[in-house]
């Protein structure tokens, strides 16, 4: 099933400022292939960034962000990628907010204040982590493919309506458990009444190039994790029903505020909650026609 709304993509802003040489690559200590490496440049406490690298890395070789589950391991989202990565010419970034210092929801896909550092939500790292990566590694991308799976899916939608400027170019949440729905009238976090940061308004929401990703088979009411407070509830009995009616609620903001969604709604056929086969399928979402349609790409995603 494959579901698409007219898109209507925010622009993109251009970034400034001198790129640093190819010397800076040891600097970061992003080896070809599988590594990690330590950021420390924004305002919330140090990250442990686990990354994937092409052998060869060229000006045009783009960027995806990975935002993990709540199981935290960004090490096992980051090898969902080894061969994609590769094929596909991307560097893969999956920053570990560990629950030590990102307690609960709250301090990790809510986007709340951070025990420590008040003025902070794991929102912030994002843009600085592009930039010092786009910057470390010599490239031209002028944004970046964002990509999380579960509570990493709840990350990624909030992320583009509380973040304001963004360089997200293109943008997958897969298998959400539940949503904050883009409406004034409903108190945080089901809605973006009393939200801990400024909001997009409903047209800039609506307009966000992102893609709901389903698996068709994470209809299980009753699953470990899945929130069954009154609100949750209301939006579904399962994960792929909340989904569903998340992108019926944007398609209908959209046409009351006459406008085009950028919002699409993909589903997977045979897969349930599970991110390492929602991976593949994002792929084609997360990068552009002349990455994504690369032979090696393409056989890389179909696992040849």
């Amino acid at each position: 099933m494959l579901r698409s709304f007219l898109a209507t993509c925010l622009g993109v802003i251009a970034l400034s400022g001198p790129a640093l040489g190819r010397d800076d690559v040891e600097a970061l200590d992003i080896p070809p292939g599988a590594g990690s490496f330590r950021f420390e440049a924004w305002g919330g406490p140090e990250l442990r960034v686990y990354t994937q690298r092409p052998e060869r890395v060229t000006p045009g070789t783009e960027i995806i962000i990975v935002l993990h589950g709540m199981r935290r391991n960004a090490d096992d989202y980051r090898d969902d990628w080894r061969t994609i990565s590769d094929a596909c010419d991307a560097v893969i970034l999956v920053p570990r907010f560990d629950a030590q210092r990102f307690p609960g929801s709250a301090a990790y896909n809510l986007g709340e204040a951070i025990p420590g550092y008040p003025e902070a939500s794991a929102f912030d790292a994002v843009e600085p982590l592009f930039e010092h990566v786009r910057s470390g590694l010599d490239l031209d991308a002028r944004g970046y493919g964002l990509f999380g799976h579960s509570a990493g899916a709840q990350f990624v939608h909030r992320f583009l309506m509380l973040t304001r400027d963004t360089h997200a170019e293109r943008s997958v949440a897969a298998n959400a458990g539940w949503y904050t729905w883009p409406d004034m009238m409903v108190d945080w976090p089901y809605g973006l009444r009393g939200a801990p940061r400024p909001t997009l308004s409903q047209g800039e929401i609506a307009a966000q190039n992102l893609t709901l990703l389903l698996g068709d088979a994470d209809r299980d009411p009753n699953a470990d994790n899945l929130r069954r407070t009154p609100e949750a509830m209301a939006q579904g009995e399962s994960r792929f029903r909340r989904g569903i009616r998340t992108a019926a609620l944007v398609d209908y903001i959209a046409a009351r505020l006459g406008q085009g969604s950028g919002w699409n709604l993909a589903t997977v056929p045979d897969v349930g909650h599970d991110h390492t086969a929602m991976t593949p399928p994002a792929v084609r979402h997360l990068l552009p026609a002349s990455h994504y349609n690369r032979p090696a790409c393409q056989r890389a995603i179909r696992g040849d």
